[in-house]
């Protein structure tokens, strides 16, 4: 029971460190980024839908923070808009974003790859 309370206590001094609202605030960011980029372009089976869900959410989560502070300083936004904010706002961007760089590395290796339809079609008619 002491290691639940060490583990609780250790968890305590994490989201104080960084923030419960920061961590919701990417955590939202990301679920918005996935569910516009699903939106956007409908997914052909479930299978795609949970891997676009699933990349955009962690991709979000991760750089989520990193990319809100680049986009708040390009616009010149710093220190006017909270930091929870920056991080919401980064978190979907960045989920948005990863879907549509996956789907772009997708077809840069498609076409280079044998086994793809593309290179069939090149095959017939050559």
């Amino acid at each position: 029971m002491e290691r639940v309370y060490a583990v609780a206590e250790r968890l305590g001094h994490l989201f104080e460190t960084f923030g419960l609202f920061l961590f919701c605030a990417k955590f939202g960011g990301a679920i918005a980024g996935s569910a516009i980029s699903i939106a956007f372009l409908l997914p052909k089976n479930r299978r795609e839908a949970a891997l676009r869900l699933c990349v955009g959410f962690l991709c979000g989560l991760v750089f989520g923070g990193t990319v809100g502070v680049k986009l708040a300083d390009w616009l010149g936004l710093i220190g006017q808009i909270e930091p929870d904010e920056i991080a919401l706002v980064g978190a979907t961007l960045a989920s948005l974003c990863a879907w549509w760089g996956m789907g772009a590395l997708e077809r840069v290796i498609g076409s280079w790859s044998p086994f793809s339809a593309r290179s069939e079609d090149r095959k017939k008619r050559s």
